[in-house]
């Protein structure tokens, strides 16, 4: 592949008649009151381990679904239908992430500073 800059490949891929779009999906998130509780107390206490000067450790775990996908992707405008898409040997669209199957657990440990050595 040449190397292009990120603008060129987007008005390369416009000019094939791709587009970037969003899937749709309606959601909303809205905390509990006791959740926003929660955070507030958290907030004053990390305040107050700073105020001493103490070392404060931060872990997080994650995961990735071996069907994972991302919600924005360039789409071939030219095709009108499924079947032509089939046709032609295409993708027929985003596979939505089904949360079934393989999956990684991502886990890690740091401060401030940096990342742990052999926290992971």
């Amino acid at each position: 592949m040449p190397k292009v800059s990120i603008s060129t490949l987007r008005r390369i891929l416009k000019d094939m008649g791709f587009e970037f779009t969003r899937r749709k999906k309606n959601s909303m998130l809205i905390d509990r009151d006791d959740i926003i509780a929660w955070r507030y107390r958290y907030l004053r206490a990390i305040r107050s381990r700073r105020a001493n000067n103490r070392n404060i450790v931060y872990t997080d775990e994650t995961w990735i679904n071996a069907e994972c996908t991302t919600s924005k992707s360039w789409v071939d405008t030219t095709i009108a239908s499924a079947s032509q898409a089939r046709k032609e040997g295409l993708m027929t669209g985003n596979k939505m992430p089904s949360g079934r199957g393989g999956r990684m657990i991502v886990v890690h440990a740091g401060n401030e500073n940096d990342f742990i050595s052999g926290a992971n």
